[in-house]
């Protein structure tokens, strides 16, 4: 049930960026500012509807999974009591959420821009929230409550649990395939900023975002080739390096200037900051090695090599260099939010 982990901090990263975009903007003409402000209201519908369900949403969901387990068949614990969303009397979860977050992103849908393949799965997606949204918060959630589970024996609980997994299991299906057709839009929101920040100086925040974007386009790749059923060590080898080179030229830049006491200052960095821009090059340079690790395996077309960097044979499995590539860039980008944006 981890699936959208990842999900959950792309977006975040994403909306505390695009909140400093708009220093970029009062710099067009007066038309494009227009159509840039068009562009940020349906974007930040969309974000923010993504945020939600990918963070306070998801995490009330496994409230249910962890107390009813992840199996088709449900699990009753031995010291179970009861279970219920709804912790203040007269008020209940689905009243308050029912329609609010899916109402913008359905309003700016059909609003310029056209973001393609991601306004086609939009209206989907929120379907699909709602529908989920009613039957566990309304009709799952009410069961519990009203502790109907004491007159049937769990009977009516046994039906809901595996419409749960089953409902589940499709709406983060749907969101992914989103995140997939989106993801491209988001780059280009994100790599807006970048002209901004090389000119005025910030080239700290300036490499440390375009290390963190160019990270982002090496997972995209390969979430792609894993989109149509193929491994990492089927990736295109040049394309792969081109990312590759990027990413690493950008750690290297960033090594060497995000100590400079002068230019710390210069961007109104604190000793709190620095800690965090510590373990933001520490995090980039262990992903430096797992990205290395599997341009050598897609170098060799396997992932039995010899590993330089740590003395080991990688097997892949738990050990997949693009799974730790991965993992090492949610901590990348939630140290970049507590030190960098």
């Amino acid at each position: 049930m981890k699936k959208g982990v990842v999900l959950i901090c792309i977006c975040i990263c994403v909306s505390m960026i695009l909140a400093s975009c708009s220093t970029i903007f009062t710099q067009l003409d007066s038309n494009t500012m227009i159509e840039k402000e068009a562009d940020i209201e349906k974007y930040n519908s969309y974000i923010e509807f993504l945020n939600f369900q990918n963070g306070w949403f998801d995490a009330v969901v496994e409230t249910y999974f962890s107390t009813f387990g992840i199996e088709e068949e449900l699990t009753i614990k031995a010291d179970f009591k009861g279970f219920t969303l709804d912790p203040v009397e007269g008020q209940t979860i689905y009243g308050i959420h029912h329609g609010f977050h899916t109402e913008k992103p359905l309003q700016y849908l059909k609003a310029k821009p056209d973001y393609g393949e991601a306004d086609d799965i939009m209206p989907i997606l929120c379907d699909k929230f709602e529908a989920f949204l009613t039957f566990y918060f309304r009709d799952v959630n009410e069961y519990y409550k009203n502790k109907e589970y004491e007159k049937d024996n769990f009977e009516k609980g046994r039906q809901f649990h595996k419409k749960m997994i089953t409902d589940y299991s499709e709406l983060i299906d749907v969101a992914n395939n989103f995140l997939m057709a989106f993801s491209s839009k988001m780059l280009e929101n994100e790599a807006a900023e970048l002209p901004y920040l090389k000119a005025n100086g910030y080239d700290i925040h300036y490499y440390a975002l375009s290390l963190l974007l160019n990270a982002k386009k090496i997972s995209n790749m390969f979430e792609n080739l894993e989109r149509e059923g193929k491994t990492f060590l089927e990736a295109d080898l040049v394309q792969y390096k081109e990312l590759f080179d990027a990413f690493n030229d950008d750690v290297e830049a960033f090594k060497l200037i995000y100590k400079d006491e002068a230019r710390l200052k210069q961007e109104d960095y604190g000793q709190i900051n620095i800690a965090f821009l510590n373990q933001f090059a520490t995090t980039a340079e262990m992903m430096q090695t797992s990205a290395t690790d599997a341009l050598n395996m897609i170098k060799a077309g396997t992932t039995e090599i010899d590993n330089e960097l740590t003395g080991k044979v990688t097997t892949g499995g738990v050990n997949n260099p693009i799974s730790r590539f991965n993992a090492r860039s949610d901590m990348l980008i939630s140290q970049y939010n507590q030190s960098i944006d």
